[in-house]
């Protein structure tokens, strides 16, 4: 998304949806309630590892969050056109509901899709920056949450979504009231779990990057602004110190994102670069120490050797294969299907493709993991 100013239209309608803004919000709370996913019951497989899915929806941003606790969130929806594409993948995964959702800030790319979400999936919290844009995306999200009887808590620095043992997800930004840039109000996600910390930028600026307080070291990162020259400044990317740094971009897109300065940071403080433009969606998966990564397509753009962090980095999970052996099938270890398996049938290899299906297994029509 390209840098916009915000202005003072004047207009009738605006100051209408003012209005509607400041009931939303002032209807709202700042801590986190009661959602409506419950937890998995005891003895649920994976009920102990963290998903985090960056959806590939071209030039925007969508994170969907399946957190260990059984609780779910969705950071950004995409363009508008996108809305359709993340409400299923949330679904094909298994879910008819999310406990949270963050709205970044009112740019079309990050919030275009999230009326078709509220319409598909039933939604617990729902948290926003006090940004106002006038434009019909941020107005039809405004209907549809009033529509929804969904009151809007405020994003920004201080504010506890989730604490839970071992689990958390704050927000470390906006830290101002206004800003003169749109993007700068982009509410800041970081999600800690055990010895993991996953940081969230929206489309936050250097200006926002610089405000950022107190020790914001992340093991993995989505680059703000999909990775454009206004962000990822070298003081921050050097603050970060992530192992794993995935741009959330459009393939051949107008704004010339990623740009070449902000890749070279990245892999000259040893991170491993993933974008959806090259890698399609990507999935990052953890029990609290180590941290696969697995994607559709292509490679990583660095191989990111530096052990940055408590954790060094670990082989993709392209080399280690999750198995049914009651149905012979081979699976990724993030592939849906997973927690399905039994427990007495599940088992897992290192062996290549190849060699599994010389002995019988042929592979998940749905994951298709391939050699």
């Amino acid at each position: 998304m390209s840098r916009t100013k915000t202005k003072n239209p004047g207009m009738k309608k605006l100051f209408l949806y003012l209005i509607l803004l400041v009931m939303l919000f002032a209807a709202g709370c700042d801590g986190a309630t009661a959602s409506p996913n419950p937890p998995p019951e005891p003895g649920q497989e994976d009920q102990d590892v963290l998903r985090v899915h960056y959806i590939d929806v071209g030039q925007g941003d969508a994170t969907f969050i399946e957190f260990p606790n059984g609780q779910t969130m969705l950071i950004d929806a995409g363009d508008t056109g996108y809305g359709n594409t993340v409400a299923k993948y949330i679904q094909d995964s298994g879910h008819t509901s999310l406990d949270y959702i963050v709205a970044t800030h009112p740019h079309a790319d990050h919030i275009g899709g999230m009326d078709t979400v509220l319409d598909a999936i039933e939604v617990g919290d729902i948290y926003m920056p006090k940004a106002v844009a006038a434009t019909r995306t941020y107005e039809n999200l405004l209907d549809k949450i009033a529509a929804k009887g969904l009151k809007i808590k405020t994003a920004r620095v201080g504010v506890n979504i989730l604490a839970d043992s071992g689990l958390s997800a704050d927000i470390l930004a906006p830290n101002a009231e206004e800003y003169s840039d749109l993007n700068n109000y982009s509410a800041v996600v970081m999600i800690t779990y055990e010895d993991v910390k996953l940081l969230f930028m929206g489309d936050a600026e250097m200006l926002s990057e610089n405000e950022l307080s107190g020790d914001i070291r992340a093991d993995v990162i989505k680059v703000g602004h999909h990775g454009s020259d206004y962000s990822s400044g070298q003081s921050f990317v050097d603050r970060v110190k992530a192992r794993y740094a995935v741009i959330s971009v459009g393939e051949g897109n107008s704004h010339g994102h990623p740009a070449p300065d902000v890749i070279k940071r990245w892999e000259d403080a040893g991170s491993v670069i993933y974008r959806t433009d090259l890698n399609g969606t990507i999935v990052i998966s953890s029990a609290g120490a180590d941290i696969t990564v697995s994607y559709e397509k292509g490679s990583a753009d660095s191989t990111g050797e530096a052990a940055l962090g408590p954790n060094p980095p670990v082989a993709e999970t392209a080399a280690v294969w999750v198995l049914n052996t009651g149905t012979k099938k081979i699976h990724y270890p993030d592939c849906r299907s997973v927690p399905q398996i039994k427990e007495g049938n599940r088992a897992e290899s290192g062996k290549t493709v190849a060699e599994l299906e010389a002995e019988g297994f042929d592979a998940c029509g749905i994951c298709k993991p391939h050699d």
